[in-house]
């Protein structure tokens, strides 16, 4: 997605419904949306006048769709899990962060409120012999890397959300756009969406 692209959809999806709905159908005028976006950003006109692909992002301005390492999801579910956002397209389902920073947060958190609200689960999970040797200042660990306490271990989480959250290829994908649509959907702005990231969970 070019940057002039992404700051036209932006302007039509900021500007359509306000100034330049028709007032007999209550529709979105296109052609008037068109050579606003064309005057405010300064695009020529070709020979018929004001580029095609200026009226294509006009009628196409409140489209719901993501780019995701390239590809693009068109008109994706929105679904929330606790405190995490994920979008949905047929069998594919992504959890979708601001960044890997506010990914690696909701994974610790995840595995902190699970050892607080439901210890039994957790100890099911980690390990009886795991927590003693915490217990002891030793080192142990449920997986490959080892520490010797409990904080240490959740922080682990902190530089690794996909082992939580990409449970369908273990990789972080990088969000390459979101619509202004989606993104009002997400509750998100602009802002949001510009270190983004998400994990493809099944």
């Amino acid at each position: 997605m070019e940057k002039e692209e992404a700051a036209i959809r932006q302007f039509m999806y900021d500007n359509a419904w306000n100034d330049y709905r028709d007032d007999a159908t209550g529709e979105v005028n296109y052609t008037l949306l068109a050579e606003a976006a064309a005057e405010e950003f300064d695009i020529p006109e070709d020979s018929d006048g004001i580029p095609d692909y200026v009226y294509d992002l006009a009628v196409d301005f409140d489209r719901s769709f993501i780019i995701i390492d390239g590809e693009e999801i068109d008109d994706p579910e929105v679904n929330t899990y606790g405190d995490v956002l994920s979008i949905r397209k047929g069998e594919r389902e992504y959890n979708l962060f601001r960044s890997r920073k506010e990914a690696g947060e909701a994974a610790r958190e995840y595995w902190e409120d699970l050892a607080e609200n439901d210890p039994s689960e957790f100890i099911a999970i980690v390990g009886e012999d795991t927590l003693v040797q915490w217990a002891l200042g030793r080192y142990a660990g449920p997986g490959s890397t080892t520490v010797n306490s409990l904080e240490d271990w959740l922080d682990l989480w902190l530089d690794t959300p996909e082992e939580e959250f990409a449970r369908y290829d273990g990789t972080e994908s990088t969000v390459d756009y979101i619509s202004p649509a989606l993104l009002n959907e997400l509750d998100w702005d602009e802002s949001d969406a510009e270190e983004a990231v998400a994990y493809r969970h099944n």
